[in-house]
């Protein structure tokens, strides 16, 4: 694989990718493209599985002890050896990471300038680095730390091919071990450049000598591949690390963000947060861009002659597409940081010939496509599973995991837990743990790492170690600190109930309730209130279970559970009137709320409002058709 006449040509260095002017004049340019419409989200903080691995780079002894948290997957390079070297320069501060990303994807952006121009010309190259850099899953790649190991695989598939067109085979080979070990998702190469080679033969070369001319051109490919198998692929099978993939239409799709629900994306425009903006800034720059190019080299019309660089380009988008789709437990589009640039290499090469102003409509078309595409939130969190053909990873998602971690992060910095100390949740979500990465996120955020995070569940008293309590708040979606004696006695009250003990329950909830602050924790406060309504009732006490509910109705009309308990005991008690108004006024606020529904179409047939309790059966039956059914 060289730049000449024919891959199977060696020893011919390549000529230098661009003179100093132009090429400085394409970085500006695609540079500012990508700032344009991702250069915000530069200032995010870590996220995810930035965690686990910031947790693991602080010492070489535990450098590879992320290994233990992702079994399945080893990529020394693009993630251990990645955050070790960026703990030792900038600590736990995201901007530097997130810089240094930026320049690896502007490096593979030129690079791709680089290739399409060895292969078809200085117009061709620069519309491919711009038909790259369009990719709207560049977007996840600026924004998120972690996805430094496939901008490091990129970045040396890119290197090892620049060396193999300039016949430095065994250079290239080191490459692609580097890549490999950055991550795997460039595992196909050997074979999309034995492809290439073979296919570009000459007109009448035999199929045995194609494929011969193929294996002497990725023979040092293969060499390093068989060595980072021997590496990782013995930890892989050892962990039975395998997992079913996703197939070859999401990471098709992608390259023109059209692998998530069309109606989603087109629901998105419609966004009234869309950045309009940024993309009228964008349209400027590719403009310039396009500008820029018009005045270049263009391919040269070769009739009865196969085109190299789609020939490569079309191997690079499907081939290379391979590993991901079909090993990945799930898919998700930044998986294309390498396979993108075969389909880039096809873009430029069709779009070099054409008219200024087509390849412009063209590029403006995929800004705002690709701007669309990143607002689909189709994520379900309550199961940690996207809709089908939804990526598993999108920005909006980790937006949301970022606003909760946040939260979270502010709760803990006021309540300044001591070195070493565990934190433990209660009424979080169930993604929670997920979306914390299992307490690392703690642990780099106070620099501390014996300080755990766990569940209420994982709590028992007395507990030795230093602790502090954290209530999630629903409404607002941000955590409040519970006075540790306040929690004990809390949980005291919890397991008297589930001990069917509720004289006991009673007792710890009034001294709980005694313990509360006067302002700061209402959501704690209707918490205890509601329960000490439920011990009241179970004791036959119905006023003071009424008292306590009608004490958290004071402190929040809206809260939902004291109103419903209080038009269960009317009903109970043959107060159907005040049950139905309770009623009504819940549904008021939570039109939703099953509970409510199927109480209420018991009380209206009680009244004899037939007629009502069948209006209420339909809107019960929109939100819950199972109970619905069972009120036929």
């Amino acid at each position: 694989m060289t730049d000449g006449g024919s891959p199977a040509a060696t020893g011919t260095p390549g000529p230098r990718l661009l003179a100093l002017r132009p090429w400085a004049i394409a970085a500006g340019l695609l540079g500012a493209l990508l700032l344009v419409l991702h250069g915000r989200f530069l200032a995010w903080p870590f996220i995810s599985d930035d965690f686990v691995f910031l947790d693991a780079s602080r010492r070489l002894d535990q450098l590879f002890s992320s290994f233990d948290v992702y079994r399945n997957y080893f990529r020394p390079i693009g993630r251990e050896l990645y955050f070790f070297a960026g703990h030792a320069v900038a600590g736990y501060r995201p901007l530097p990471y997130h810089l240094f990303n930026f320049l690896v994807l502007l490096a593979v952006v030129l690079l791709v300038v680089g290739l399409g121009r060895r292969l078809a010309g200085p117009r061709a190259g620069l519309l491919a680095g711009a038909a790259y850099a369009l990719l709207y899953s560049q977007r996840m790649v600026m924004a998120w730390v972690s996805c430094s190991q496939d901008l490091l695989a990129a970045l040396f598939a890119m290197l090892s091919a620049h060396a193999l067109l300039s016949g430095r085979r065994w250079r290239a080979g080191v490459a692609h071990l580097v890549a490999m070990l950055s991550k795997e998702s460039v595992a196909a190469f050997p074979l999309v450049v034995a492809l290439w080679t073979a296919l570009d033969a000459p007109s009448g070369t035999p199929v045995r000598r194609r494929v011969e001319a193929g294996a002497r051109a990725s023979a040092s490919l293969w060499a390093a591949t068989a060595a980072w198998a021997l590496i990782v692929l013995a930890a892989r099978i050892l962990r039975h690390a395998w997992a079913k993939g996703e197939g070859m239409r999401s990471a098709l799709l992608s390259y023109v963000a059209l692998e998530q629900p069309w109606g989603a994306i087109a629901r998105a425009f419609a966004d009234p947060h869309l950045s309009w903006v940024a993309l009228a800034v964008a349209l400027l720059v590719l403009a310039a861009i396009v500008w820029t190019g018009r005045g270049l080299a263009s391919p040269a019309a070769a009739r009865g002659v196969r085109d190299r660089t789609l020939v490569l380009g079309g191997l690079w988008a499907i081939v290379g597409a391979a590993p991901i789709a079909l090993a990945g437990h799930h898919w998700s589009a930044y998986y294309i940081t390498f396979s993108g640039i075969g389909f880039a290499l096809v873009v430029g090469r069709l779009l070099a010939p054409a008219k200024p102003a087509l390849a412009f409509a063209v590029f403006a078309a995929v800004a705002v496509l690709g701007e669309a595409a990143n607002r689909v939130d189709l994520f379900n969190f309550a199961r940690m599973e996207p809709e089908a053909g939804v990526s598993f990873i999108t920005i909006t998602r980790l937006d949301f995991e970022r606003i909760y971690l946040d939260s979270l992060h502010v709760a803990m910095g006021r309540a300044r837990p001591e070195p070493g100390s565990a934190v433990f949740l209660s009424h979080a979500p169930r993604y929670t743990t997920f979306v914390a990465m299992y307490g690392h996120a703690p642990r780099v955020w106070f620099d501390d790492p014996k300080l755990t995070l766990g569940m209420i569940g994982e709590y028992h008293a007395p507990e030795a170690r230093p602790h502090l309590f954290l209530r999630f708040d629903a409404a607002t979606h941000g955590f409040v600190h519970v006075p540790n004696a306040l929690m004990d006695a809390d949980l005291a009250a919890e397991a008297a109930m589930d001990a069917s003990r509720p004289a006991d329950a009673r007792v710890a909830l009034d001294h709980a309730l005694a313990l509360l602050p006067d302002s700061g924790l209402d959501v704690v406060h209707l918490d205890l209130l509601n329960n000490r309504g439920f011990a009241c009732a179970l004791l036959g006490d119905t006023a003071a279970a009424r008292d306590s509910w009608r004490r958290a109705l004071a402190l929040d009309p809206t809260f939902g559970s004291a109103a419903l308990n209080l038009a269960r005991l009317d009903a109970q008690a043959g107060r159907l009137a005040e049950a139905r108004a309770a009623l009504d006024e819940l549904l008021g606020h939570s039109p939703s709320d099953a509970d409510a529904l199927s109480l209420l179409v018991r009380v209206q047939r009680a009244l004899g409002d037939l007629t009502a309790a069948q209006a209420t059966l339909a809107r019960l039956a929109a939100v819950d058709p199972g109970r619905a059914a069972e009120l036929q």
